[in-house]
C-alpha cells in the first residue's frame, strides 16, 4: 500500500490523471509509514495483541491528560507513600483526602498519582479544581 504496488499500483495508474489518485497515494504513503503493533510478537495470539494495544492507548490517553512536569523537586517521597497507601493490589475499595494550604502541591500530587496509575483501570476520570 505504502509504495503503491501490485493491484494498488495497477488501480492508481488508471486514473493517473485524475487529482484524487494524488492525494490518496499521499495519503496511502503516510498511512503506510506509521508504526503499530506486530502479530508476531505475540505468537499470533490476538487477544494479547489487543491487550497490548488496549495498555498502549491508556496509557497515552492518561498522560496527555495533565500538563504536570515530571521533574517534581521533593515529590517522590509523597508519591511513594500515597501509592503505598492505595494498596492498588488489594480488592477493596481505597479513598485518601489530601488536604492542607493553598499553594502546597495538592493538586499536583494528586494529578501525577492519577497520571501513574489511571491505566490500571477500566475507566477513569480526574476532577480538578472542586470547591466547597
Amino acid at each position: 500500500v505504502r509504495k503503491q504496488s501490485g493491484p494498488v499500483g495497477e488501480g492508481f495508474k488508471k486514473h493517473e490523471n485524475k487529482e484524487a489518485a494524488g492525494k490518496w497515494r499521499k495519503a496511502l504513503n503516510e498511512v503506510g509509514n506509521l508504526a503499530g503493533w506486530e502479530s508476531k510478537n505475540t505468537n499470533g495470539d490476538e487477544s494479547k495483541l489487543i491487550e497490548i494495544i488496549v495498555e498502549d492507548i491508556f496509557q497515552k490517553i492518561c498522560s496527555t491528560g495533565s500538563s504536570v512536569d515530571g521533574n517534581l523537586v521533593g515529590m517522590e517521597t509523597r508519591i511513594e507513600a500515597l501509592l503505598s497507601s492505595l494498596e492498588l493490589d488489594a480488592p477493596d475499595v481505597r479513598m485518601i483526602g489530601i488536604w492542607g494550604m493553598g499553594g502546597g502541591g495538592k493538586t499536583t500530587l494528586a494529578t501525577t498519582i492519577f497520571n501513574q496509575i489511571c491505566h490500571q483501570f477500566e475507566g477513569s476520570s480526574f476532577v480538578d479544581n472542586v470547591r466547597e
